[in-house]
């Protein structure tokens, strides 16, 4: 039952965080309420997700940053942008980010071949990359999400990092 709380609270953070990241949730708390009562929410926010999963919970509505949970495995690289969402737990560490671009994301995948991880699962779509990567110690999904109209050059990406398990 823990499991799958888990699964679902840090599937509502995901889903939070792509909203964020799009500035929908930003610009709703601010013409609403604003910035004193949108830090209140993101606080009860990380509370109530860190009381379901157990874990570390970083949020960011303002723009700021989050931090990586310091349990992050040292070694597994992260993409360069800004961490909108952070989430460690026993189980493992999601994140989710805000890239400059497509280039942040191709680096991370070359510093994850060049580390020796194998390529496991790939997915091309138009405006969606998946990769997952493994090494024998971490398994490690890369999403990204991309504006294909060349209008913005904004991406969302997802970090999920595993432990593998053990046979």
């Amino acid at each position: 039952m823990k499991k799958t709380t888990s699964v679902l609270s840090v599937g509502v953070l995901t889903a939070t965080m792509a909203l964020t990241g799009c500035g929908i949730v930003e610009d709703a708390i601010g013409e609403r309420v604003g910035e004193g009562v949108g830090d209140a929410i993101e606080g009860q926010l990380e509370s109530a997700i860190e009381s379901e999963t157990g874990g570390e919970v970083d949020l960011n509505f303002d723009g700021s940053g989050a931090e990586l949970p310091s349990s992050f495995p040292d070694g597994v690289p992260v993409p360069e942008g800004l961490i909108l969402s952070s989430v460690g737990t026993e189980d493992g560490w999601n994140l989710s980010m805000q890239l400059e671009s497509r280039d942040a994301f191709d680096a991370t995948i070359a510093e994850l071949e060049a580390q020796g991880y194998t390529l496991e699962e790939e997915l091309d779509q138009p405006a969606m990359t998946l990769r997952t990567f493994t090494n024998g110690e971490y398994d490690v999904s890369l999403g990204l999400i991309s504006d294909e109209s060349g209008e913005e050059d904004i991406a969302l990406a997802t970090v999920i990092v595993t432990p593998v398990a053990s046979e």
